[in-house]
């Protein structure tokens, strides 16, 4: 039954469809009409707007590791400025950007008066979105380098009940970003920060803190810095007390102390620790790593080791006396010993080997301008066999008093004859 039903359905439908096509007049086609096709889909209707963005503001996650997400473009809204409906010429549709009833009345499309400014308020529009505004930042107080936080100055630490710690400042010393294995979140980027935090006058602390946001590492860093103040004294009020060597992990710094108006010649990490102390005048040398928190625990561990003048003094049993270009070379006693050492007591060491821990630092003559030529080393030949006369000369005339030689015993006349100086006078006659 079901079969035959099919079969009587099937030649119903033919049947039906051919009265149809005997009844349907032909299409006739007339001459000159060109037919183009047309597609309702292309680039523009099969991707929306955010699939676009994402083609020019995404990067792989290898790119991402690698930095390439710095200079990526922002995404732009390019509608931003105009509004539905509304256009150069300002027309009023019902239902778009007018209302359709006017109390109980239909209203229809109205031309409304024309903005001659609309062209220039949307340019004027859409170029501020693409110009990011900055905050303007004192040129002292900008850092380092460029737009890098470090070298940056925060200003006073968060107040702690009354304290307001007014006159103390915060500066960036260091910041890294670095990524922890976590187990439930996998790999994760965090930021360390190191601030140190002063009043100008002795007091400083420095801490490091990890957050995964820096503003987040900023606060807790400098909040906890302030927790680890540490006074130092200063010589003068302008520079240390006196030369000396620390090291701290892998590096190794030499300090020596300057005289005013010197200046801050050190690394910059030690420069900012300096200027938050008080010290003005001051040389150092960093040698081996240029790890910046391992420099600057080394440049404060080497402050806290100094020593007064008075300990120096009983430590060497020794008149500590002081000599300075400025004041003509003329000694100042510093600090005497309680008990002076005897005649016959040897000295270990000299003065900067005791306060440098041992270690002496290189001086380098500096090179004339002359032996950098290639002409220098025809006059060291030339030269050569004189190289030591004039040390020479210097020590016989400190020695005998006169240019002779050590066989002047036996060979009398191994010796320089006395050259005097003649000249002759008016009349001719040569005088002694």
């Amino acid at each position: 039954m079901i079969r035959l039903g099919v079969l009587y359905i099937a030649r119903h439908c033919l049947n039906q469809s051919r009265f149809q096509i005997q009844t349907v007049a032909p299409v006739i086609k007339p001459n000159g009409v060109n037919f183009v096709p047309s597609r309702t889909t292309s680039f523009f209707s099969k991707v929306d707007g955010d699939t676009a963005w994402k083609y020019i503001t995404s990067v792989s996650n290898a790119g991402r590791k690698r930095g390439r997400a710095k200079s990526l473009r922002r995404k732009i809204n390019l509608n931003r400025g105009q509004s539905v409906g509304r256009g150069e010429v300002n027309v009023k549709w019902p239902g778009l950007n007018a209302l359709i009833l006017d109390g109980q009345d239909l209203t229809g499309p109205e031309k409304l008066q024309s903005d001659p400014k609309y062209k220039e308020n949307l340019i004027a529009q859409r170029e501020s979105v693409r110009k990011r505004v900055y905050e303007r930042i004192h040129p002292l107080r900008r850092g380092w380098s460029g737009k890098q936080i470090c070298g940056q100055y925060l200003g006073p630490p968060d107040p702690v009940g009354n304290e307001t710690f007014e006159g103390f400042e915060t500066v960036v010393l260091a910041k890294k970003v670095f990524t922890k294995m976590t187990g439930n979140m996998g790999r994760k980027k965090f930021i360390s920060v190191t601030v140190a935090v002063g009043n100008f006058n002795g007091l400083l602390g420095i801490h490091s803190a990890e957050a995964l946001e820096a503003k987040s590492a900023l606060a807790k860093a400098k909040n906890v810095a302030v927790k680890r103040l540490v006074y130092y004294k200063l010589e003068d009020g302008h520079t240390v007390n006196h030369d000396f060597y620390s090291e701290y992990g892998n590096a190794r710094l030499m300090v020596k102390k300057q005289n005013k108006e010197y200046g801050l010649v050190c690394h910059r990490a030690i420069a900012e620790c300096c200027k938050l102390i008080g010290i003005k005048d001051l040389y150092a040398k960093v040698e081996r790593s240029r790890n910046t928190w391992f420099i600057v625990k080394a440049f404060l561990l080497g402050l806290m080791s100094q020593k007064t003048y008075q300990e120096l003094a009983d430590e060497k049993k020794l008149h500590l006396v002081e000599i300075r270009k400025e004041n003509l070379n003329y000694p100042v006693v510093l600090a005497s010993p309680k008990e002076v050492a005897k005649t016959n007591d040897t000295l270990t060491d000299s003065f900067i080997q005791h306060i440098m821990g041992g270690k002496i630092p290189l001086k380098k003559k500096r090179k004339h301008q002359a032996e950098t030529t290639a002409f220098f080393d025809k006059h060291i030949k030339k030269t050569y066999f004189r190289r030591n006369h004039e040390e020479v000369r210097l020590k016989l005339w400190a020695k005998y008093g006169e240019y002779r030689s050590y066989l002047y015993d036996v060979y009398p006349e191994c010796r320089r004859e006395k050259i005097s100086k003649t000249h002759k006078n008016n009349e001719g006659q040569t005088i002694d």
